[in-house]
């Protein structure tokens, strides 16, 4: 399937979960990818890093998820889990200097949002000379399973603002380089989460997400419900054969979406050249 996707100009593969450190073959995944000139992606909890060292080595950027500070993360994740997130970060952070691009990843929810835990998750990212980035937590419309909880970790509009000017000063100050993202993007939601602005959305046309069994589907918030999302009449199919058939999703109404950011920098070549070069 990875050939498949190289030969029609695919030039990303990123391995996400779930929990892809879990799969023993991935160092076979990562490998046949790289063998074949694609960019390697892993997003991870990071807790099995030390364990598989030979990871770090394979991928060629590695996202570890750590949300806030110690008392925002195991909130979120359970007691214990900080350290372990830490412990695969300075695992990658010693690697020098052969280690992949290492980002930490934070998801902003009503917990660590708040000005004492972003300090504390940029400190961490300053000392082990690695960058963060922020992505907002939203209730997903598309799972109504987990709306209730969605709106219960949502930060307010209040709190979202607060984080807005804390960004834009860090922006300016001594660890300015350690932050990956651009306000502007945060300024061009608007009033999160009220009404927030939609970023017209690149799933089906540049990027799509493909399941363990090989179903394509534009996005991963399509897994739940997949079949409400197509017009009638078609179905989802499976590999590069499924990419082709997927719908166009330019805009949706739905939910607030985790690749909001690459959508806003996909929809600007002077956004995309900013971001690149």
């Amino acid at each position: 399937m990875q050939r498949d996707f190289r030969k029609h100009g695919t030039t990303v593969w990123g391995y996400s979960g779930g929990e892809p450190l879990v799969r023993e073959d991935l160092e076979q995944l990562l490998t046949s990818a790289n063998n074949i000139g694609m960019k390697t992606v892993l997003n991870t909890n990071g807790v099995l890093l030390p364990q598989r060292v030979k990871i770090g080595k394979l991928a060629g950027a590695i996202a570890i998820g750590i949300d806030g500070g110690r008392q925002s993360h195991e909130a979120l994740r359970g007691i214990g889990t900080f350290d372990k997130a830490v412990e695969g970060l300075e695992t990658l952070a010693r690697m020098e200097p052969t280690r992949p691009r290492v980002t930490i990843h934070t998801i902003l929810n009503s917990r660590s949002i708040e000005p004492n835990q972003l300090d504390e998750v940029l400190r961490l990212a300053f000392d082990c000379g690695v960058q963060v980035s922020f992505t907002l937590a939203f209730a997903h419309h598309a799972d109504d399973r987990l709306l209730n909880n969605g709106r219960q970790y949502t930060p307010t509009a209040e709190q979202f603002q607060e984080f807005l000017g804390w960004l834009e000063r860090e922006k300016t100050g001594p660890k300015a380089l350690v932050l990956k993202d651009d306000p502007a993007f945060f300024r061009a939601l608007g009033n999160f989460p009220d009404y927030p602005r939609r970023i017209p959305c690149q799933a089906s046309s540049r990027h799509c997400v493909i399941d363990p069994t090989g179903l394509t589907l534009p996005c991963a918030d399509l897994f739940d419900h997949p079949i409400a999302f197509l017009p009638r009449g078609n179905r989802f199919d499976y590999g590069y054969q499924g990419f082709t058939k997927l719908p166009w999703i330019k805009s949706c109404g739905k939910q607030y979406c985790y690749t909001a950011k690459n959508n806003y920098i996909l929809g600007s070549p002077w956004r995309l050249f900013r971001h690149f070069f």
